[in-house]
């Protein structure tokens, strides 16, 4: 239970609230003694030279003031993204610990009103899909395949198409080449091809 979150919000609220405080007090000191160091300053450089010791020391000790001021307002800074950042984070974190409180006291209401609702509770587990019978399961693989077979040839059979590039016609080689044909040498059977070198031994 988040009970005890609101006293731990009020105490980082207050120590955050200190530390805010503090720089704040420390930014107004620093420039308070910023400008009377400056006010010295001009009151010496009306009597001394720059060069004298006092005027030389009083310009050391405003650059030093001036760089812690430089310090401090930044620390401020990140001091007050730090504070935003956190203010953010405790006020989702204080919203998760209000809802998870109301289903806590949603689930004791329940038990309150039914004391036997979790002894007693009984699962019930619906019904699954009718499964399918074996014969037809296999009539269907048995038609699936051959079908699924033919597809694939037909697939390969366009793929291979596809990517063939022989010119197979007086045409295609007329088309693709832009010049006639002269002569076309057919395709010489077996049997033609035997006779061929027949004769050529011979001869």
């Amino acid at each position: 239970r988040a009970a005890g979150a609101p006293g731990g919000g009020l105490r980082l609220d207050l120590a955050l609230d200190a530390s805010r405080g503090g720089n704040a007090q420390a930014v107004t000191q620093l420039k308070s003694q910023t400008l009377e160091l400056q006010q010295r300053l001009d009151e010496a450089r009306q009597i001394y030279t720059d060069e004298a010791d006092s005027v030389v020391g009083l310009r050391r000790r405003i650059d030093a003031t001036r760089q812690r001021l430089e310090t401090s307002v930044r620390a401020g800074v990140q001091a007050e993204a730090e504070f935003a950042r956190i203010e953010r984070e405790r006020a989702v974190a204080q919203e998760r610990a209000v809802e998870l409180q109301r289903k806590v006291d949603q689930i004791e209401l329940y038990l309150q009103l039914n004391p036997t609702g979790v002894d007693g509770r009984v699962v019930i587990d619906p019904p699954s899909t009718a499964r399918r019978a074996p014969g037809r399961s296999r009539t269907l693989l048995a038609l699936a395949g051959p079908l699924a077979g033919l597809l694939l040839g037909l697939l390969l059979a366009g793929v291979r198409e596809l990517f063939d590039t022989r010119l197979r016609s007086r045409g295609e080689v007329e088309h693709w080449l832009g010049l006639p044909v002269l002569v076309v040498v057919g395709t010489l059977s077996p049997r033609e091809r035997h006779q061929l070198l027949g004769a050529s031994v011979t001869s």
